[in-house]
């Protein structure tokens, strides 16, 4: 089997998350929805959590990190200005 390149997780450009981000979303999506969950299979896990990520954590979730808006709101935000 092939070795694996390692990836810097360090590298934070536009549109890509950071070391911290990615651990601060995986700590929200386990706290705010996998702990409650009770999954049958992969496949109904998969469609919950892009269900969560896509519908939810998304469009209505707030962050405080973008003045309190939703990435939804903050993105239409941002092309209105």
């Amino acid at each position: 089997m092939p070795e694996e390149t390692p990836v810097s997780l360090q590298h934070e450009s536009k549109g890509r998350l950071g070391q911290r981000s990615r651990r601060e979303f995986f700590y929200t999506l386990k706290s705010e929805r996998v702990h409650y969950q009770n999954y049958q299979d992969q496949d109904k896990a998969k469609k919950d959590l892009f269900e969560y990520i896509e519908v939810f954590y998304n469009r209505k979730r707030r962050h405080s990190t973008i003045e309190n808006l939703s990435p939804f709101e903050y993105e239409e935000l941002k092309q209105a200005a």
